[in-house]
């Protein structure tokens, strides 16, 4: 290394909600430096390198699934800073959170250890620091893989953010999707402190962290440059999208996440929410003050800044990140719906086709049809549960025109198309046992789906008239 020049950097989780919005700030830095730093991005698959395009030079990738195998001897530099992002988040079992979160940071480690790194830092959640971290999959994984850090023998920084915001954060859009309905809840008594922090917040100090990490290990947590309830956080949500003030009805947390807590241990997580993920709701989110984040973060943005809604991108890079998350969303969503219909992961032409095609089921205003997406987006379960509901309440409704969607393009698929337009030859019986089967389970699942619509239909009914007399 070079007088001067920054430390060779490693990047691992670059597709994610943080790492894309990182490597595109260290694209903007190499474009502007004279001295160009060394970056290899470890991916798990290859294709997400195409979203990338032409990296810059002196950067590379590597492939490396964490999960699952040790590193190449030469995936990590000498002297390089590693910066380990990537995780597994959201309704994911307890062995595949440990597979991920904690067997392959210590994989990382050992790799950064046994290549003579200078530094690692290890991005974890402000969620390890929860008092009441019960059901936490997450939490707890983060947690024990902080102590693997933190034992590894190497220098070390563990980064904790609180709520990171920004555009195509999931953590934010469901909290917008709370504060902006006619009937406003809040899980819990929303009294519980939070400090979200914007994403490019975050991004910024980890890359001051990285140019200059401190030669001792140390545990900080970041935040921004607010604190307010949760109550506060929805209201200022509701201001920013220019809706009236509401305030939000409570709902007793203890009996809710007991009982999911009950339903997982029995049928997984199949659930469209989780006992875990409801922790944010009962445990404050704010950073402890730390003079080493202030330095790598002296102007965090204010509460305002951060829920802006501008009329219109300011900058082709926003647009661009904008468009980016939604394409990922409708990625997501399109996967969901491809193991609801045919249960087997699409494959990337499948899924680039249907992102392309997506303009072509339209937007709807209709309160009930955006839940509906939104439950049947979150699993295979919800999605069933969803459909079964729009079959009759709406059977020509945004969700079932995106299923017919994704039909058309699994069937024109090259890869699977087989398996949508070939009959299965059997004997009559069979067939009418696997008939009876399917209107048995479709009649179930109907009746599960009214339970647990038929009062959000109400909620949206009411909500709609409100919205007619306002």
């Amino acid at each position: 290394m070079t007088a001067g020049a920054l430390p060779p950097l490693v990047v691992t989780g670059a597709s994610g909600f943080v790492g894309r919005r990182l490597v595109a700030a260290l694209r903007e830095r190499a474009a502007r430096s004279a001295t160009p730093r060394d970056v290899t991005l470890l991916v798990r698959d290859p294709a997400v390198l195409a979203s990338f395009g032409t990296l810059p030079p002196h950067w590379r990738a590597v492939r490396a699934d964490l999960a699952a195998a040790s590193l190449a001897a030469d995936a990590i530099p000498r002297d390089s800073v590693v910066l380990h992002l990537a995780a597994a988040t959201g309704r994911l079992n307890p062995a595949v959170m440990r597979a991920v979160n904690v067997d392959g940071t210590g994989r990382l480690t050992r790799a950064a250890r046994d290549a003579g790194a200078a530094h690692f830092i290890f991005v974890s959640s402000i969620a390890a620091s929860f008092r009441n971290r019960r059901w936490y999959h997450y939490a707890e994984a983060k947690l024990a893989a902080e102590h693997l850090v933190a034992d590894a023998g190497l220098p070390f920084t563990i980064v904790r953010p609180t709520m990171v915001f920004g555009a195509g954060s999931p953590v934010q859009e469901g909290l917008e999707r709370i504060a902006a309905g006619g009937l406003p809840v809040v899980p819990g008594s929303g009294n519980v402190r939070v400090q979200p922090i914007h994403v490019d917040d975050l991004v910024a100090a980890l890359l001051a962290l990285a140019d200059a990490p401190p030669p001792t290990g140390a545990t900080i947590e970041v935040g921004g440059g607010e604190r307010c309830t949760l109550r506060d956080l929805l209201a200022h949500m509701r201001a920013a999208r220019g809706l009236a003030p509401r305030s939000p009805w409570s709902v007793p947390l203890a009996p809710v996440r007991g009982m999911l807590g009950a339903a997982e241990t029995i049928i997984g997580t199949r659930l469209p929410v989780t006992a875990g993920q409801l922790a944010s709701f009962v445990n404050d989110s704010v950073a402890a003050p730390n003079a080493l984040v202030d330095r790598l973060l002296p102007h965090p943005r204010p509460l305002a800044a951060i829920l802006a809604r501008p009329d219109a991108p300011t900058s082709g890079f926003v647009a661009a990140q904008a468009t980016d998350s939604a394409d990922q969303a409708l990625a997501a969503e399109f996967g969901i719906f491809a193991r609801y219909l045919g249960r087997a992961a699409p494959a990337a032409r499948a899924t680039t086709a249907y992102v392309a095609s997506h303009p072509s089921v339209g937007a709807s205003p209709d309160t009930l049809d955006l839940w509906l997406v939104a439950v049947a987006s979150r699993s295979t379960f919800g999605c069933a549960l969803a459909d079964s509901y729009a079959r009759l309440a709406r059977p020509q409704g945004t969700l079932r025109r995106k299923l017919v969607l994704t039909l058309a393009v699994l069937e024109s698929s090259p890869v699977v198309h087989a398996a949508y337009d070939t009959a299965r030859p059997s004997s009559a019986a069979s067939a009418w046992v696997a008939l009876a089967a399917l209107g048995g389970g479709w009649a179930l699942r109907t009746a599960c789906a009214v339970a647990v619509f038929a009062p959000l239909h109400l909620a949206a009914s009411v909500a709609g008239r409100e919205r007619q007399r306002g």
